[in-house]
C-alpha cells in the first residue's frame, strides 16, 4: 500500500528512451539489436509483459518495477529465514525493507535496478538453499541449477550483476568442504547459461558481449576522483537537493548499532560487509584504463542504489536482532518507532516526483478538452504527451519548444501559429536539464494568447514558475474575430 500511495510514475531522465524502446517491442513483437535499451532482455521482458497486462501506459511501464519491489519483500524474508531461522526476525527484515525510503521511492519510478536486485538476490537465495543440510539432495541440485538461471537473467539485464559475485564467493567458501558438489553444480549451471548466451551473441553479432558493448558509445567515463568516490556516501548520509534522505536514517542507524555492538561484529556484521562490497562496486565499477589512466562510469544516480537496499536492510536486521535478543519488548518498541519514522521519511523523499509527475498528469488531462489543437511544450512534458496521450502516433499534434535560454524561447513562442501552449510548471526533479524547461521567464504573451488554466505549486528548483495552459488564436481566428481562446 505504501508503494502504491507514494507511487511516482514516468519521468526520470532516460525514461523516454526506455519507453520508446519497450513500446516498440510491445507493438512490433520483436527487438532491434541496434538499440542498446532493447538488448537488455532481463529488463524489457517483464516490462513488456506488464504492458501486455496494463497497456503501453504509465502504469504498464513502471508496473514491472513496482511488482519487483514487492517480490523483493518476499526475498528479504526468505533470506532472513535462511540466515537466522527465526520467523520473527525475518518479519523484521521484511518490515524494514517495506518502509525503506529509498526502496519506496525506486518502487514507484522506472528504477530498473529493482528488477536486477530481484534476479541477483533470488539467485543468492537459491544458491544458499543448495548449501543447506535440511534440503534433500535432489532439492539442492535443483536449487544449484536455478542459481545459474537467475544469474543469466541478471546478466542480460545489466553488467552490475558482477557486483554480487563476492557474496557468492563468500557463501561458497564457508560451505565448500560440506557442499562442494552444490557449488560446482551452481558454477557449472551459471557457466552453461551465460556461456550459451554469449555464444549466441558471438554467432549473431560477432561479439560475445554485444549487449554490453552496444551501450559503450552512450556511456561516459571519467578519471577517478575523490568527489566521484564519495558520490554514494553523500547520497546515503546527507540530505538530497530537496532536503530529504534517500535511505532515511538506515545507514546512520546501521553504523551506530555496529559501533554499539562492535564486539559482535563477527556474529552480526556479515550483511554489513555484503552491503559495503556492493557499495564499493557501485562506486568503482565499471572501470577501465584509457590513455594510461583508470576511469569509471558516470553519472552516479540514486536509483542504482536499489541493488543495495536488500543487504542494507538485512544488515540493519542483524543488529536489530542483537537488541531484540537482549530485551525483546524494548527492542520491539525501537524497531516499531524506527519503522514509523521511515514511513514519514518515505513521504518526504517521494514528494518531488509525486508533485512533478502528478501536476503533469493533471495538465495533460486538462488538454484533452482540445482534441484537435496542436500542443506546444518543452521536451520534458512533450515525451509524456507523445507517449501517453498520442500513443506514439499523430506526431503532428505536438510542437516542441527546444531553446534552452529565455531569448530563444521567446522567439519560439512568438512564432507559434496557434494551438495550446503549456509553459512553466514542474519537470523531472532528478538529473534534469533545468534550463530546458519551457518557462515564460520575462516573456509577455501577446493578445492572441488567452490563459486557460494555472496550476499553482510550491516553488522549487524543478518548478521556477507555475504551470500555465494557454490558447493561442490562429491567424484565421484573429482575422475573423471569433471567440479566441474558448474551448471547442
Amino acid at each position: 500500500m505504501l508503494r502504491l500511495l507514494l507511487w511516482g510514475g514516468y519521468g526520470l531522465g532516460d525514461d523516454p528512451n526506455y519507453f520508446s524502446a519497450y513500446s516498440s517491442i510491445y507493438r512490433n513483437g520483436t527487438y532491434s539489436p541496434l538499440d542498446p535499451y532493447q538488448m537488455r532482455f532481463g529488463i524489457w521482458a517483464p516490462v513488456v509483459v506488464a504492458m501486455k497486462l496494463f497497456g503501453p501506459t504509465e502504469a504498464g511501464f513502471v508496473g514491472a518495477i513496482t511488482v519487483a519491489s514487492i517480490v523483493n519483500l518476499v526475498l528479504v524474508y526468505l533470506l532472513a529465514r535462511q540466515e537466522w531461522n527465526d520467523r520473527r526476525i525475518a518479519l523484521v527484515a521484511m518490515l524494514l525493507l517495506a518502509v525503506c525510503p529509498l526502496d519506496v521511492l525506486c518502487a514507484g519510478l522506472f528504477a530498473n535496478d529493482m528488477i536486477l536486485a530481484t534476479y541477483c538476490f533470488a539467485a543468492l537465495w537459491v544458491f544458499r538453499r543448495s548449501l543447506r543440510d535440511d534440503v534433500t539432495a535432489a532439492g539442492r541440485t535443483v536449487a544449484a541449477v536455478a542459481t545459474g538461471v537467475f544469474l543469466l537473467c541478471a546478466f542480460v539485464a545489466k553488467p552490475w550483476v558482477s557486483l554480487v559475485a563476492p557474496l557468492f564467493v563468500v557463501e561458497a567458501a564457508w560451505r565448500w568442504r560440506a557442499r562442494w558438489p552444490s557449488v560446482v553444480t551452481a558454477a557449472a549451471s551459471t557457466a552453461l547459461c551465460v556461456g550459451a548466451y554469449c555464444a549466441w551473441q558471438w554467432k549473431r553479432f560477432g561479439d560475445p558481449l554485444y549487449h554490453v558493448n552496444v551501450s559503450r558509445p552512450f556511456a561516459i567515463f571519467v578519471p577517478y576522483s575523490r568527489e566521484i568516490m564519495l558520490d554514494y556516501v553523500r547520497m546515503l548520509f546527507r540530505p538530497n537537493d530537496y532536503g530529504a534522505l534517500f535511505a532515511g536514517y538506515y545507514p546512520h542507524a546501521l553504523l551506530v548499532l555496529a559501533a554499539l555492538f562492535v564486539r559482535r561484529l563477527g556474529a552480526a556484521g556479515k550483511w554489513l560487509g555484503y552491503t559495503a562490497l556492493i557499495l564499493a562496486g557501485l562506486t568503482a565499477l565499471p572501470a577501465g584504463r584509457v590513455d594510461g589512466r583508470w576511469v569509471t562510469l558516470v553519472p552516479h544516480i540514486f536509483r542504482y542504489l536499489a541493488l543495495a537496499t536488500l543487504p542494507l536492510c538485512l544488515a540493519l536486521t542483524a543488529y536489530a536482532r542483537e537488541l531484540l535478543c537482549r530485551r525483546w519488548d524494548a527492542g520491539a518498541v525501537l524497531v516499531a518507532g524506527f519503522a514509523l519514522l521511515a514511513i514519514v521519511q518515505s513521504v518526504h523523499v517521494t514528494e518531488p516526483t509525486r508533485d512533478a509527475y502528478g501536476e503533469q498528469r493533471r495538465a495533460l488531462a486538462f488538454v484533452r478538452a482540445f482534441p484537435d489543437a496542436k500542443v506546444w511544450a518543452d521536451g520534458g512534458i512533450g515525451s509524456r504527451f507523445i507517449n501517453f496521450e498520442l500513443r506514439g502516433a499523430h506526431f503532428e499534434r505536438f510542437g516542441s519548444i527546444r531553446s534552452e535560454n529565455p531569448p530563444g524561447r521567446a522567439a519560439e513562442y512568438s512564432a507559434i501559429p496557434g494551438g495550446v501552449v503549456i509553459t512553466g510548471g514542474a519537470r523531472n526533479p532528478w538529473y534534469n536539464c533545468f534550463p530546458c524547461g519551457g518557462n515564460l521567464d520575462r516573456y509577455t504573451p501577446p493578445s492572441t494568447w488567452t490563459l486557460l488554466a494555472t496550476f499553482d505549486g510550491a516553488r522549487a528548483a524543478y518548478r521556477p514558475e507555475p504551470l500555465r495552459i494557454w490558447r493561442v488564436a490562429t491567424r484565421a481566428e484573429t482575422k475573423t474575430g471569433p471567440e479566441v481562446g474558448t474551448r471547442p
